[in-house]
This record gives structure tokens, sequence and C-alpha cells, in this order.
């Protein structure tokens, strides 16, 4: 009795296997070329401070005047 309940589920899961095996390799692929062309693309917003304006360079300049 157990044996036929341990086979159906070896025989169901033995049978995703490989749709399981190509949903994963095509998916990483879709995945990494999706973050690299948003890469590209400049969709992916910066960083928080990424960008600091350098105003101290005026503030010297203006003194020097």
């Amino acid at each position: 009795m157990y044996f036929e309940f341990y086979r159906s589920i070896i025989g169901y899961a033995l049978l995703m296997i490989p749709s399981l095996i190509y949903s994963v390799y095509f998916g990483g692929f879709l995945v990494q070329f999706l973050i690299e062309k948003m890469g590209m693309m400049g969709s992916l917003p910066q960083s928080r401070g990424f960008r600091i304006p350098n105003n101290h360079k005026r503030e010297v300049e203006a003194r020097h005047v």
C-alpha cells in the first residue's frame, strides 16, 4: 500500500524534472538578460548618494576673487 503511494510520488517528481531544469536554465538566461539590458538603458535608478554636487570648488573660487 505504501509502496504504491511512494511510487506515484516518485513517478510524478521524475516527470517534473525536465520541465524544472528547462525553466530554471532559460529563466536564468532571461533574468540575466533583463538585468543587463536595464542597466545599459539606464532604467535602474542610481543608488542613494551616488552623485554629490561639488559646491566646495565654487566656494573656494569665490573666496579668491
